[in-house]
């Protein structure tokens, strides 16, 4: 199995997301890296868009509920990183319905 180094933010290492084969030690810092396929080659990629979906979120300090705090991909339900295509699974969203 091929590791990465634990990065300078001292985030271990974890199962890359697209090369399961690989522990990568840049937590989901994925923007860019030489394992992630292009867009339209992600499972959703070729999808027609859909809405964005806003959820709930705790604030900073923990102690309040923030209405439509944070995105969430429909068809993954990871955060997508983008308000225009989710980074892992490449689900396009509606551009009219987003924040």
């Amino acid at each position: 199995m091929k590791v990465s180094q634990v990065n300078e933010y001292g985030i271990g290492v974890i199962r890359c997301h697209w090369d399961k084969d690989f522990r990568c030690g840049v937590g989901r810092m994925c923007r860019g890296c030489e394992h992630q396929p292009e867009d339209d080659d992600k499972p959703n990629g070729k999808m027609p868009p859909v809405k964005l979906l806003w959820v709930p979120t705790l604030n900073a300090t923990g102690d309040a509920f923030i209405p439509d705090g944070e995105p969430k991909c429909p068809a993954c339900g990871e955060m997508p990183y983008s308000t225009e295509r989710c980074v892992f699974c490449g689900q396009k969203f509606l551009k009219e319905d987003t924040k």
